[in-house]
């Protein structure tokens, strides 16, 4: 991360140095907001958005709370990225093992541990919201996931980006309902296969009375290839649902995403857009939160 002679804060996308969740709070006075980083062991565009926050003039106080879950360092594809290298460098457990899907009351598999982990930094922190910084390798422009409907969060979604993301995402899932035209619901783990454990969206929020809502961060530029697209989401889809790295055979997730991409130049969304988007979330949230939401 460095500035521009003029002070212009410029963000990058990098892989954390260590493993531990560390906390570290900034600013003073108003809403305190958690935001959690690399929840997912192959999501790092939040890394954009952390690297801004000691730079700027935060709305309230803001704590980063990361890396979730980091993958090994010899699973770390170089960034920027594009789609087949994403897919081909990147790690992900199967859904079990992700410590997103494994929160539990009485944690026994490394990954309930360190779903706990972060429950107990939380708990220390004690924050007037939490959001987690996801990613998603298909979507056209970032949405949400909530218990509730966020109105500031939606408004500034909405208002804030439109010339980054100038299309909206439609949205529409089997596994879950939408709250609003930017959110969808958060879902038990059990819908999408996960038995005993539970999402960390709703997990926290119950247990711990944590407000919590996740924005999902577009990865790529697609452009108008829809079609090329939802291949690759769905490719990856497959790949998760096979087990991953650990199982999901990703030579054949590979060779899927080649024939999809071909010679289509596919680019990472620019750090500092993706860091633009966390900041009108958190922008809205502080609207939310001041508001008494």
């Amino acid at each position: 991360m460095v500035a521009t002679a003029s002070g212009e804060v410029l963000a990058s996308y990098t892989w954390p140095a260590g493993s531990t969740i560390d906390v570290s709070v900034f600013g003073s006075g108003g809403p305190l907001i958690a935001v959690g980083v690399l929840p997912h062991a192959n999501e790092p565009l939040g890394s954009a958005f952390a690297a801004t926050v000691p730079f700027v003039d935060t709305p309230g106080r803001i704590a980063l709370v990361g890396p979730i879950d980091p993958p090994p360092p010899e699973h770390r594809f170089a960034l920027p990225t594009d789609p087949v290298r994403y897919v081909a460098g990147g790690y992900l457990q199967p859904l079990p093992d992700q410590a997103e899907f494994a929160h539990c009351a009485n944690p026994s598999a490394p990954a309930q541990h360190r779903a706990a982990e972060l429950r107990a930094r939380l708990k220390e922190l004690g924050p007037d919201a939490l959001l987690l910084l996801h990613n998603d390798i298909g979507a056209i422009g970032p949405y949400l996931y909530a218990n509730r409907h966020w109105r500031g969060v939606s408004d500034h979604l909405r208002g804030d980006l439109a010339d980054a993301f100038p299309r909206r995402p439609k949205l529409a899932a089997a596994w879950t309902t939408t709250l609003d035209d930017n959110t969808y619901a958060y879902f038990p783990a059990k819908r999408i296969g996960v038995a005993g454990t539970e999402c960390a969206g709703l997990h926290i929020e119950r247990e711990l009375g944590i407000p919590t809502l996740t924005v999902e961060l577009p990865m790529f530029h697609w452009d108008h290839a829809d079609h090329t697209r939802r291949t690759v989401a769905e490719a990856v889809g497959r790949w998760i649902a096979r087990g991953a790295t650990h199982g999901g055979d990703t030579d054949r997730l590979v060779c899927e995403v080649i024939a999809a991409v071909g010679t289509r130049q596919v680019p990472m969304v620019p750090a500092e857009i993706s860091a633009r988007v966390v900041w009108a979330v958190l922008a809205g949230l502080h609207e939310d939160l001041s508001a008494g939401g």
